[in-house]
């Protein structure tokens, strides 16, 4: 177990508390020692932390590939378009931007696809 704070990014923060008991060292797992609980909170299971780890893992991969649909996005995008949602943080965001900027029909529109 890890005696710092674990940010999940869907609670803020989970303060890894163990067990009272020791935790004898596993094959996978280091030895951890006797640490008393905090009063009033529930002691935080091994399964606990490794959950928290995987939801981390899982919310940094999807960081990464919304970074990189993003960027995807905005590459296509002229230059103009770009300045004008520069302050969008996510894909979803600027797709969504972007369809209610563009996705309008105009009678301009409809004549130039005549």
């Amino acid at each position: 177990m890890e005696y710092k704070y674990i940010n999940t990014g869907v609670r803020t923060a989970i303060p890894a508390v163990p067990a009272q008991a020791a935790v004898p060292a596993t094959a996978t797992h280091e030895a951890v020692p006797a640490v008393p609980a905090i009063p009033g909170l529930p002691a935080i299971t091994q399964q606990m932390v490794d959950d928290a780890k995987a939801i981390k893992k899982a919310y940094d991969d999807w960081i990464v590939e919304d970074d990189r649909i993003l960027g995807a996005i905005n590459i296509k995008c002229s230059a103009t378009i770009q300045q004008i949602n520069n302050e969008t943080i996510s894909a979803r965001q600027l797709w969504a931007d972007l369809e209610s900027q563009y996705g309008i029909t105009t009678s301009a529109g409809i004549f130039n696809d005549f």
